[in-house]
């Protein structure tokens, strides 16, 4: 199973060639699609070959060119049922900042516009495949999809048979996230318990929506950390 990120220094997104086709988790900053298709060229991976297409959860540095891909590929889009209004709106959901750091860097970045929130909306529905948390459309693939609420309501992992996790933002491993937290929740109690289901998933390797990959078990050490968050402040 080859892996293959097309991100950049600030986030990460995914082509994972499996041996039915390729899966793509998500997308980058709504600006990233060139640099996408030349990791894919580079990597000769073609639009053709994307049969799936998996949202870990609608935020802006991950649905960015969500819409482009789409149109640029015939895959099934697969998603959280809350995240179809929200991709709809092209908008972040509210949440909070895990802690000061995050939300002072936050802050700057916004201010300084190195930052600009907000996607392409989405609302062609008829390649959606709403995940229902029991059917596994992907199961023929070897991968399973796993709810990871907490960062938001709508967020969702994928785990594949070599045993990695494609965790979106359910955990980081780059500044200003500290202990491998999310730097924005939307419920903090729900993340500390979406940490247990990704311990217990049998996952050994995390490839985060921003950082390096790192070993699952890292987030067994800092579970007393996810587990006393308190959130400070209001994100969009």
């Amino acid at each position: 199973m080859q892996i293959v990120n097309t991100g950049n220094r600030f986030v990460n997104s995914y082509l994972i060639r499996t041996f039915k086709g390729v899966v793509a988790v998500d997308s980058g900053y709504r600006d990233g699609f060139d640099r996408y298709r030349q990791m894919m060229e580079e990597n000769a991976i073609s639009f053709e070959d994307i049969r799936w297409i998996l949202l870990t959860h609608a935020h802006d540095d991950h649905a960015g060119f969500l819409n482009e891909l789409l149109r640029a590929t015939d895959a099934k889009l697969i998603l959280h049922p809350n995240a179809v209004p929200r991709i709809a709106t092209g908008q972040n959901a509210p949440g909070h900042y895990a802690d000061r750091t995050a939300a002072i860097v936050s802050t700057i970045l916004n201010i300084t516009g190195s930052v600009k929130h907000g996607f392409e909306p989405i609302t062609d529905t008829a390649r959606f495949l709403p995940w229902d948390g029991f059917d596994q459309p992907m199961s023929d693939f070897g991968l399973q999809i796993l709810s990871v609420p907490g960062h938001t309501s709508d967020s969702i992992s994928l785990v594949t048979e070599d045993f990695d996790i494609f965790c979106g933002d359910a955990a980081m491993n780059d500044f200003p996230s500290k202990h491998h937290i999310s730097i924005f929740l939307e419920d903090e109690k729900l993340y500390a318990q979406s940490w247990d289901t990704i311990l217990a998933s049998g996952a050994k390797m995390i490839y985060p929506g921003h950082g390096k990959p790192f070993p699952v078990q890292e987030l067994r050490s800092c579970l007393p950390f996810a587990a006393r968050i308190k959130p400070v402040g209001q994100h969009r």
